[in-house]
């Protein structure tokens, strides 16, 4: 009886990385969505307040948090190709979420960790067959 449970356990976190990155992706078109129309921030800098306008922002959340739930989709059906796309997205969501900090600080290091999370699941993974 022979166990290959170094590829189940890693397989298992891609999934679970698939299942974060699609929540996590709705969560970024639901910031992007409230960054359309909430989208004039004031933020108190080192020489007074500055009025900032996110809409570009918002615009790249809403991009991202799409490629995140579709990537993720794909993934999870156990697609190489959705993997591929998985870590991309996840990068770009990484990156993304340094530009929000300013404006959401406590949600996107939260969204900065579960992004983490999922990106150590899919490199680690062994790839799909498909």
């Amino acid at each position: 009886m022979t166990e290959n449970t170094g590829q189940t356990r890693w397989g298992t976190w891609a999934a679970i990385g698939a299942f974060l990155m699609m929540i996590s992706g709705g969560f970024k078109l639901l910031s992007g969505v409230i960054g359309l129309f909430r989208d004039e921030w004031i933020i108190q800098g080192y020489q007074g307040f500055l009025l900032v306008d996110i809409t570009g922002l918002a615009v790249w959340s809403l991009a991202v948090g799409v490629l995140l739930v579709f990537a993720g989709a794909a993934a999870l059906n156990g697609k190489r190709w959705g993997e591929i796309v998985a870590i991309i997205a996840l990068s770009l969501a990484v990156l993304s979420e340094f530009f929000m900090i300013p404006y959401f600080p406590i949600w996107s290091i939260l969204l900065l960790v579960i992004y983490v999370m999922a990106l150590i699941g899919f490199i680690k993974a062994p790839a799909s067959k498909d």
